[in-house]
């Protein structure tokens, strides 16, 4: 009677793995593209307005009529790209400006005059610096 009762909760614990494993592995199939960097500029006041964007680091953008273009070379970095324009710039969070020369990216500059300089502190500095104060 015992290995019964012990079988059937076995059995209902393996259900509810197999259907929590199902449903995880399709809950995780309908997440959709995020585009990072998003942009909506009229070139020129005569022109139509063009939409830029990333996905996975691939430059696309899309015209007024809906013809869907994107560049051949991904933009390089782990940073998330958070402005594009018409122009085939994209700049990153840590405000790198980049620029794809037909070829490859090319660094412009940095929005904020480059990376923050750090001075890279040991313990023995740490306990020097306080040791005065007690």
């Amino acid at each position: 009677m015992f290995a019964k009762r012990f079988f059937h909760v076995c059995a209902g614990l393996l259900c509810l793995a197999v259907a929590f494993h199902l449903g995880a592995v399709s809950g995780h199939a309908q997440t959709g593209v995020t585009v990072e960097g998003a942009s909506i500029q009229s070139v020129q006041d005569n022109t139509f307005p063009r939409g830029t964007g990333c996905v996975d680091r691939v430059f696309y953008w899309i015209s007024e009529g809906g013809a869907t273009h994107q560049l051949s070379v991904a933009v390089p970095g782990t940073e998330h790209i958070v402005a594009s324009d018409p122009y085939g710039t994209v700049m990153l969070e840590n405000g790198d400006w980049l620029q794809f020369d037909g070829t490859a990216w090319v660094l412009i500059g940095n929005l904020t005059g480059g990376a923050t300089a750090t001075h890279r502190k040991t313990w023995g500095d740490l306990k020097a610096r306080y040791r005065g104060r007690e």
